[in-house]
């Protein structure tokens, strides 16, 4: 069974410094959760940590600890996903101070941990001796916890963890996220924030539509420096309506942290990862979304160049990965973006439909949708009577 996660803790050595002796450079994109290959995060006392998500071995296995502890201090810690092992060691200067790990589920410690949680062993050692079955794995990452300011798999509120890569893979990002940004503005594209928590580049333009963008995910694959896309209408106002709204009220796939709301999806087929590891890779894979712009996407914006259209397209079937299907979600963003524009006919009928004709696949979305359009009904008075 492979190691789930390694991380490092460094004391007294700067962001830079770290990054050069694991071989490591910033990709220029952060994120809420750790992601491969690396991520790097400042901690509020100085303190730098190095995580490695998906580990294949043990950090003492994976880093030479002794060097990288030169000069400085660390607290280096490991732990397999569903099996009962954890591994924590502190080096300063190239020595290894203390060690403890939990073999089978039992303590063993070499050296001595900080005092402060010699009360916490000596119950599990006392435990332990009177034939009790104990959770060594649990205490060491409890510690870890203590010592490192992280448990695996930890999801920050900000996007507070770096991406990190080698250099040859973080120079080749970098210099594609350069390009790409680049050669979208040419089309009237712009950067805009994350629009959900995978580890993307977002670009946004204006469309004919008041109040709608059309937006481009470019999805990055960190490992094997790689990209794909799709595009999205997106809605700012409607996206501030459903925070405005119960929760109860909106729909279950609504994300509130997203700056803006999805209200149609265009199908781009299957993933199509190009690799970008060089300058001409980048430029060819670059010219093969300005192709997707210019082709699809311009055909599928110029069927929705008004709410009318719009309205009608949310009710149609639309491809995707799992078949024909219509979106929900994306009928009541387009019925909360028509009221936003005063237009209480297009939403009317669009929920009129939803709620008498779609068959909804959980009863919790259509319990959604009920209470949606109860909300709409009591805050928007021209909706209520066009509804009545």
């Amino acid at each position: 069974m492979g190691f789930s996660s390694n991380w490092i803790a460094f004391h007294d050595l700067t962001r830079e410094e770290v990054h050069r002796r694991l071989g490591l450079a910033p990709t220029g994109i952060w994120t809420h959760s750790p992601a491969e290959p690396f991520v790097g995060r400042q901690l509020a006392d100085g303190r730098y940590l190095i995580i490695e998500d998906r580990a294949v071995e043990e950090a003492a296995d994976t880093w030479d600890l002794a060097a990288l502890s030169r000069g400085c201090g660390l607290w280096a810690v490991s732990e397999i996903d569903g099996a009962s092992y954890a591994y924590l060691s502190r080096w300063h200067d190239g020595e290894r101070q203390c060690e403890v790990l939990s073999d089978g589920g039992e303590w063993v410690q070499r050296g001595a941990l900080p005092a402060e949680f010699d009360g916490e062993v000596l119950q599990l050692r006392e435990e332990e001796a009177a034939g009790e079955e104990v959770f060594a794995t649990n205490l060491i990452l409890w510690i870890a916890r203590e010592l490192t300011d992280y448990v695996c798999g930890d999801v920050l509120d900000e996007r507070g963890y770096e991406i990190l890569a080698s250099v040859a893979q973080a120079a080749a990002l970098q210099h594609f996220r350069v390009a790409v940004t680049e050669a979208l503005s040419v089309r009237g594209f712009a950067p805009m924030e994350p629009n959900n928590r995978r580890d993307s580049l977002w670009f946004a333009a204006a469309t004919d539509l008041a109040g709608v963008q059309v937006a481009l995910e470019v999805r990055l694959d960190f490992v094997r420096v790689r990209f794909d896309w799709e595009a999205q209408l997106v809605s700012r106002p409607v996206a501030e309506l459903f925070r405005a709204l119960p929760r109860s009220a909106v729909p279950l796939e609504t994300d509130p942290h997203s700056p803006a709301t999805p209200i149609d999806e265009l199908f781009t087929g299957s993933r199509r990862w190009l690799v970008i590891d060089n300058p001409d890779r980048i430029a060819d894979g670059i010219g093969r979304l300005v192709e997707f712009i210019d082709g699809p996407v311009a055909d599928w914006l110029a069927a929705r160049t008004t709410l009318a259209e719009l309205a009608a397209a949310a009710r149609q079937p639309q491809q995707r990965s799992y078949g024909m299907h219509i979106d929900s979600q994306h009928v009541q963003s387009a019925a909360a973006l028509c009221v936003l524009e005063d237009r209480d006919d297009l939403a009317s009928d669009l929920m009129a439909w939803l709620l008498a004709d779609y068959e909804f696949r959980y009863d919790e979305d259509r319990d959604r949708a009920e209470e949606f359009d109860r909300t709409l009904r009591d805050r928007f008075p021209g909706y209520d009577a066009t509804r009545a």
